[in-house]
């Protein structure tokens, strides 16, 4: 077996969470060593274009731009946020559910930026968004939502309701 199938039936054999770690890391890779590498501006083809019309001709950053992070920290930390809220939501709601979620999320917090970006031109023309934080989000504030007593433990010794966890992580990533 080769080393690109033995890496396919690997990738095949996790979980959702894992893949989903997996994809963003795989790309935050690709965008800071081969980007760098060959001068290739990568971002620009994988990151939202809000403000103005660029959105038109790369229409598939909707979907990309939530697997795309240019810093290693704003990585780190929502991948970090992703695999503890995935815990919570894998014990009440299941596997099954979480890339859809995730997805969705991401496509609705990209959306939102592209009508602010119309209603706001001045502040948002010739940005980019890249990061999962909205997906990430999405996936917290529907826990907030549909399971807000649920006790989480902050740093190990906090006992907090999962709704009040969620309100300091979303202060915070915004």
């Amino acid at each position: 077996m080769s080393f690109l199938q033995q890496l396919k039936y690997n990738f095949s054999r996790q979980g959702v969470l894992t893949k989903l770690i997996a994809i963003n890391v795989a790309i935050f890779l690709t965008v800071n060593i081969i980007g760098n590498l060959s001068h290739l501006p990568l971002l620009r083809y994988l990151g939202l274009p809000i403000g103005g019309n660029e959105f038109l001709f790369r229409f598939w950053t909707l979907f990309t731009y939530m697997f795309t992070h240019a810093d290693l920290w704003h990585m780190f930390w929502n991948m970090i946020l992703l695999y503890f809220m995935a815990q919570v939501f894998f014990t009440i709601m299941g596997q099954k559910k979480m890339l859809y979620l995730y997805v969705m999320s991401g496509l609705t917090g990209g959306a939102l930026m592209l009508v602010l970006g119309l209603v706001m031109p001045g502040r948002f023309s010739h940005s980019i968004l890249i990061g999962a934080s909205a997906a990430v989000l999405g996936v917290g504030a529907v826990m907030a939502v549909y399971a807000p007593n649920y006790k989480v433990f902050l740093f190990g010794v906090f006992e907090l309701a999962y709704k009040y966890f969620f309100l300091i992580v979303f202060v915070i990533n915004t």
